[in-house]
């Protein structure tokens, strides 16, 4: 007897997790259009008939009926829709084990057709309220996802880290702060932080500081979007000392204040 293995298939490391922050069966007019968006989240736009347009640095791009759009956390872009359009929509994001959004970092809008039946079927799919429709409609989201990165030759892998930087890695999505440093880090996984900040900029070509608050400021995006926690919690959360000081560090990053922002990506 002959077996073939792909142990990659049993590595955690690979684990990826799909979650959806909105979702919506919309019929759109005049009525949808946003400028200058770069939501922290992936948008899945199947457009089910009509038609309407995004805008990128790239140009001018028209939605048409059965297609499927994927535009890529971090991607920004304006949209219109000059008469009316019928889309199932969802804004996504993919983690891998180690918290991070393997879909942030594509910078191009993907596209593909899809079938009528493939459409009935999420839309069937979307209008059941049942745990197993919700988890079947999820895995043909994931599967759509994947088979678009492949049709573009987009390759997420999951980085070879060493096991040092995978445990700091674990841990600092565990215990996400702005207040965690390299030596709690480097104490919780029995190493020096001279050596754990060597390798992990090594590995990752940023250093340890600077990819803790991008995370942090990441984390914060997630949860004034897809929650409505007030600011003094997710601030508390995410290790400020106040919501003022999280509110001015925010408003550094993004040039608008935290309750604007989700006032612009919580309703587009």
């Amino acid at each position: 007897m002959l077996i073939q293995h792909n142990h990659k298939l049993c590595s955690q490391s690979e684990n990826m997790t799909l979650s959806i922050v909105a979702e919506g069966n919309a019929f759109c007019d005049t009525n949808w259009h946003a400028r200058n968006l770069t939501p922290p989240y992936t948008r899945l736009y199947y457009i089910i008939d009509g038609a309407a347009e995004i805008e990128t640095e790239q140009g001018i791009l028209c939605l048409t009926a059965g297609k499927l759009y994927l535009l890529p956390a971090g991607y920004s872009f304006s949209h219109r829709c000059d008469s009316s359009m019928h889309q199932l929509y969802f804004h996504v994001n993919l983690f891998n084990v180690y918290g991070t959004d393997v879909l942030r970092g594509i910078h191009r809008v993907l596209c593909k057709e899809v079938s009528p039946l493939h459409l009935n079927t999420l839309l069937s799919l979307f209008g059941q309220d049942n745990t197993i429709s919700r988890g079947y409609l999820k895995s043909i989201l994931q599967a759509d996802i994947f088979a678009l990165l492949t049709e573009y030759q987009i390759d997420i892998k999951s980085e070879q880290y060493s096991e040092m930087v995978r445990k700091a890695l674990v841990f600092i999505d565990a215990n996400l702060s702005v207040s965690l440093t390299v030596k709690k880090i480097s104490d919780e996984i029995c190493v020096s932080p001279t050596t754990l900040s060597h390798r992990f900029k090594t590995e990752l070509g940023v250093p340890i500081g600077k990819y803790i608050d991008g995370l942090v400021m990441y984390r914060a995006e997630n949860l004034l979007i897809s929650t409505g926690l007030p600011l003094s919690h997710i601030s508390d959360t995410l290790g400020f000392c106040d919501q003022f000081y999280f509110s001015r560090r925010f408003k550094e990053k993004h040039k608008i204040p935290p309750l604007e922002y989700r006032k612009l990506y919580r309703f587009h």
